[in-house]
């Protein structure tokens, strides 16, 4: 006989790591089987797979329509990509004979790198060897533009400029000094416009005596770029020239005071050499003691 049923699917709450899970619950319905055998919609098997059959012809259609429209992309694309290809050919035609133009040039530059490496190895040691060399002579040296700005300097140069690494480019008459009396900028304007170098004896505020010398920066056989201020310390020989002339210019007065003692005494006063081989110095009174004329004496 025919039984009218309820079916009801159920899952159940799925758990972490658990495979998901269902209950189908199955039981008589209601209201007694004639009721719901009548309430129950039937279906005819053969009217729906014919429906089923002409709805898949119906893609199957379709698809073949879209799958010659594909075919046809296809092949215009594989025209294109055959001629894309071709013309990759000839450009990697042109690369291959552009790399080989380019490996020449790499060649060439990897020689010129290598010569310019070897040239700022020497600059390098050159550099090395001047900075060595001004250091070592302890003569203080500045460096400036034709804008008698600072260009470079030694580091002992900081005995008589207020000078940093970070004052270079900065103009001569921005930076203050420790020199007595002296208008750097215009004694520089002066030698520019006599074209003759100078040397001057200057001191500084403390009493320090240097020999400056202004110089133009040469960088051809008539042409300059800047200008050289070298400042040479002689404060050792300076004082010692001082000291001895004023030993000579009291010796002088002194020798100016015996020659007046001498010449008005009524003695005579003989002076003559440690071995007394000649004489140095005989006062005029000789004369008129013995009688004989003081070239004489001298000629003795």
């Amino acid at each position: 006989g025919t039984r009218v049923l309820n079916m009801r699917i159920k899952p159940f709450r799925q758990k972490k790591g658990q495979e998901p899970l269902a209950a189908v619950f199955i039981e008589n319905a209601d209201g007694g089987g004639a009721c719901a055998a009548a309430d129950t919609p039937a279906y005819d098997v053969d009217k729906d797979a014919a429906q089923r059959i002409q709805d898949l012809e119906q893609e199957l259609q379709f698809t073949r329509e879209n799958l010659q429209a594909t075919i046809e992309e296809l092949e215009t694309s594989n025209e294109e990509l055959q001629a894309t290809n071709e013309e990759l050919l000839a450009s990697n035609e042109e690369l291959q004979s552009t790399n080989e133009e380019l490996q020449s040039v790499n060649e060439e530059l990897h020689t010129v790198n290598t010569e310019h490496q070897r040239k700022i190895m020497e600059l390098t040691e050159l550099n090395n060897d001047i900075r060595n060399l001004m250091a070592g002579t302890g003569v203080e040296t500045l460096f400036l533009d034709e804008n008698l700005e600072i260009r470079k300097f030694t580091p002992r140069i900081s005995r008589l400029f207020n000078l940093t690494e970070g004052d270079v480019g900065r103009r001569l008459s921005q930076v203050s000094h420790r020199l007595a009396d002296i208008d750097l900028p215009r004694l520089i304007e002066t030698v520019q416009h006599s074209d003759q170098r100078l040397e001057k004896e200057i001191q500084t505020t403390d009493g320090q005596w240097f020999l400056m010398r202004v110089m133009p920066y040469l960088i051809g056989t008539e042409s300059f770029s800047g200008w050289v201020m070298t400042f040479i310390d002689i404060d050792a020989l300076k004082k010692s020239q001082l000291s001895l002339r004023a030993s000579e210019n009291a010796l002088s007065e002194s020798e100016s005071k015996f020659r007046l003692l001498a010449e008005n005494i009524q003695d005579v006063f003989w002076m003559r050499t440690p071995d007394l081989s000649r004489t140095v110095y005989v006062s005029p009174a000789y004369e008129k003691i013995w009688g004989r004329s003081l070239q004489d004496i001298y000629a003795d």
